[in-house]
């Protein structure tokens, strides 16, 4: 669907804030960059009966995350220093 490619859920910020991994499926707006940058999940890139096979085998790893390097790994996204900045450069532009 083309209204999500530029949508980002709001729980996926909220699960790996508290070191939580997640499995995504790719092509929602920036969740994919988001979730293999930071190692805080795997990326479904499809609906087959391999993509899921995959995936299931993915849980055992995910599992072993430690919490504390999920959360390390995604206030470089998601703390309030960077939503500032990033608000900041937006209105920059948007005002000139």
């Amino acid at each position: 669907m083309y209204s999500k490619l530029s949508s980002s859920p709001t729980k996926l910020g909220e699960l790996l804030a508290m070191g939580i991994p997640v499995i995504v499926n790719a092509g929602v707006g920036d969740v994919e960059a988001i979730v293999s940058d930071s190692g805080g999940g795997v990326v479904m890139y499809g609906f087959t009966a391999e993509h899921y096979r995959e995936t299931v085998d993915a849980i055992a790893g995910l599992m072993q995350k430690e919490p504390q390097s999920i959360r390390a790994n995604i206030t470089k996204v998601y703390s309030l220093e960077e939503g500032v900045k990033q608000y900041s450069d937006a209105y920059k532009v948007i005002l000139g």
